[in-house]
């Protein structure tokens, strides 16, 4: 069962480099790690300088190299006729 979100707050701890205002917007970058490769997890802020991605640049990085490494993996299975039933 999932957090119940009323009780987040207790659960995160967060501090600031600046004093903040009351009411003032605030953000939180989730940097996601470790997550299932087909998983994008995209972030729609729409921020102008988001990522598109709650995943961290490195964990991007990471995932891209894994991703065209799988790829390369399964083409070389489809070039030699070694595909399996379920496509891998």
């Amino acid at each position: 069962m999932a957090p119940d979100p009323r009780n987040l707050a207790s659960l995160i701890e967060a501090t600031a480099d600046r004093d903040i205002k009351a009411g003032e917007e605030l953000s939180y970058d989730y940097s996601l790690y470790d997550g299932d490769l087909e998983d994008p997890s995209l972030c729609f802020c729409g921020a102008n300088e988001c990522r598109g991605s709650m995943y961290s640049e490195d964990e991007l990085k990471k995932r891209e190299k894994m991703m065209a490494k799988a790829a390369k993996k399964k083409i070389g299975r489809r070039k030699h006729g070694r595909q399996t039933v379920n496509g891998s």
